[in-house]
C-alpha cells in the first residue's frame, strides 16, 4: 500500500486510511465550534474580557449576543432544512453551476453528473461593477487594526452583523457583487428552465479578503443577497470562492492534485507535486487587461501572493480601435507586459534572494484573447522573456540566475468561460463522493461516510 507523509513530521509516514480517520475526527470536533480549520478562533475568545469590564464593553458584548445567537440558530435551522446531511443524498440529476465574477463581466456554466459542461450566460458588468473589481484587485491586505482581531475591525464586524440581521447589505461591495450574481442566476435559470441551487463562485484573488472570517465573507454575503447559499459539505471546509487563476488551471486539468485533495489538503502526498514555477496571468477583455503573478500550484490552494495584480482599462481591446495607430497600441502592450515581468523578477529576487529555476507559465484568457494581434503579442512576450538574459546580460536577475528555465504559453481552450468551468469542477469534487472513493478503493480505503461513522464511535 502506498503511503502518505506529513510535510513537517519526522515520524514514519502514516497510511492514507489513518490520515482520513484522523481528519474525520478533527472535522467532527471542528463542527462543534464556529472557527475554521485555518482560523481556529472561537466566539468565546472574541467575547472574553481579561480586565474589569466597562459599561461600553458590556453593552458591546450584549449586542453581539443579541445578533450572533439568533443568526447562529437560523443558520443551523437552514442547514438542517436545505443542506444535504451526507453526500449520498445528492440527487443523481443535480446540476452544478459555476459563476465567474470576472474583471469586467460575469459568466455562468452548468455541469451535469456525467461531467458534461455547457456555457450559459455572459453578463457585461455595470460601471459600478467594473470599478469595484479594479479597486479590489489593487487593494493590499487588510491592516491588522481593521481586521477581526483589531479593536476597530471588531466594531466594524459588529456593524456588518447588525446590517445582516436587518436584511441589509453588510457592505457596498457585497451589494454590487450580488447584482451580478442575480443577473447570472436569472439568465442561467432561463437558459435551463431549472432553479439554480448548487453554485460555486470564482473571482480574481482579492488580498483584502484574506483575513475575513468565514461568517463575514463578502462573497457569502453577495450570494445570500442573491437568494443563494454556499453548498456546505461536511467533508471539506472549502473557501467561499475560488481564485480565478486556480479555476482557469482546473478548466485545463492543470494542477488538479487529486491525491492531495482527497488527503484533505493538510499532508504532503508522496509522488505528487503541489507547486511549480511562476505563473504570469494575462487576461484581456474588451474593457481592460488583468495581469498578476503567482506560483503554479494546486488549483484549490489559497494564492497568498498575487504580485503586481492590476486591472488596467488602458489596454482593453476597445482602446485599440480608438487609437490613431493600432500597431502602436499593440507594441505598447508588448512593452508593458515585458516591463511587468522585469519588475516582478526584480521584486522576487529582492524578497526571496533567488529566482525560480522552474519554467515560467504565461496563462492567457479573456473574451478578447482570441484577437490575432493580441496572440501575436503574447507569443512575442514569451520569446522576449526567454531571450531576455541573452540580449540583456546586465538585467536584474540574469547574473544571479542565468538559467531562465524556459517559458510555457498556456492559452485557455475556452478563454471566456474557462474559469466558470473550473469553478463548477471544483464544486463537483466536493459534492460527489465518487471523486475520491475511486482513489480510496485503489488504496484499500473505506468509504468516506464509513470513515466518519467509525471516527464518531472511537470518539
Amino acid at each position: 500500500m502506498k503511503s502518505f507523509r506529513l510535510a513537517i513530521c519526522p515520524l514514519p509516514p502514516p497510511t492514507l486510511q489513518n490520515i482520513i480517520v484522523e481528519a474525520a475526527k478533527r472535522r467532527w470536533i471542528a463542527s462543534c465550534t464556529t472557527g475554521s480549520r485555518r482560523h481556529p478562533y472561537h466566539m468565546l475568545s472574541f467575547l472574553s474580557i481579561h480586565r474589569r469590564p466597562s459599561p461600553l464593553r458590556s453593552l458591546s458584548v450584549l449586542l453581539i449576543l443579541l445578533v450572533a445567537v439568533p443568526a447562529c440558530i437560523a443558520l443551523a435551522e437552514s442547514r438542517t432544512a436545505s443542506s444535504p446531511s451526507s453526500p449520498d443524498k445528492i440527487l443523481p440529476d443535480s446540476i452544478i453551476f459555476g459563476f465567474d465574477l470576472g474583471q469586467s463581466y460575469g459568466t455562468s456554466v452548468a455541469r451535469f453528473e456525467n461531467g458534461t459542461t455547457i456555457s450559459l450566460a455572459k453578463i457585461p458588468g455595470t460601471a459600478n461593477y467594473v470599478n469595484l473589481m479594479e479597486d479590489l484587485v489593487a487593494q493590499p491586505p487588510t491592516p491588522y487594526w481593521l481586521s477581526h482581531f483589531g479593536e476597530v475591525g471588531r466594531w466594524l464586524g459588529l456593524f456588518r452583523s447588525l446590517r445582516r440581521s436587518l436584511g441589509l447589505a453588510p457592505t457596498k461591495d457585497s451589494r454590487i457583487l450580488a447584482d451580478m450574481i442575480v443577473a447570472l442566476k436569472t439568465a442561467s435559470e432561463i437558459a435551463l428552465q431549472t432553479q439554480v441551487k448548487a453554485v460555486a463562485v470564482t473571482a480574481p484573488w482579492i488580498a483584502a479578503w484574506d483575513n475575513r472570517m468565514p461568517y463575514d465573507s463578502v462573497v457569502k454575503d453577495a450570494l445570500s443577497l442573491a437568494g443563494l447559499e454556499l453548498w456546505d459539505n461536511p467533508w471539506e471546509e472549502a473557501g467561499h470562492y475560488l481564485g480565478e487563476i486556480g479555476a482557469a488551471l482546473a478548466s485545463e486539468e492543470r494542477w488538479i492534485c487529486r491525491r492531495n485533495w482527497c488527503a484533505l489538503h493538510w499532508v504532503e502526498v508522496e509522488g505528487e507535486a503541489t507547486e511549480g514555477g511562476p505563473l504570469f496571468l494575462v487576461s484581456l477583455t474588451n474593457r481592460s487587461l488583468y495581469t498578476s503573478f503567482q506560483l503554479n500550484q494546486c488549483y484549490f490552494f489559497n494564492s497568498w501572493d498575487n504580485h503586481l495584480a492590476s486591472i488596467n482599462p488602458r489596454y482593453g481591446l476597445d482602446q485599440a480601435s480608438q487609437t490613431e495607430s493600432p500597431s502602436k497600441f499593440w507594441n505598447e502592450l508588448r512593452l508593458h507586459l515585458l516591463s511587468l515581468y522585469k519588475t516582478h523578477k526584480a521584486g522576487e529576487l529582492q524578497r526571496e534572494g533567488r529566482l525560480s529555476q522552474l519554467p515560467l507559465t504565461i496563462l492567457v484568457m479573456g473574451e478578447a484573447a482570441e484577437t490575432p494581434e493580441f496572440l501575436d503579442v503574447v507569443h512575442d512576450v514569451a520569446r522576449d522573456i526567454q531571450q531576455l538574459c541573452a540580449s540583456e546580460p546586465q538585467a536584474v536577475g540574469c547574473k544571479e540566475n542565468k538559467a531562465v528555465g524556459g517559458v510555457e504559453l498556456l492559452i485557455l481552450g475556452d478563454r471566456t468561460y474557462g474559469p466558470a468551468r473550473g469553478a463548477a469542477f471544483w464544486l463537483s469534487t466536493r459534492m460527489s463522493p465518487e471523486y475520491c472513493e475511486e482513489l480510496y478503493a485503489a488504496e484499500g480505503i473505506l468509504r468516506q461516510s464509513d470513515m466518519m461513522k467509525e471516527s464518531h464511535l472511537e470518539l
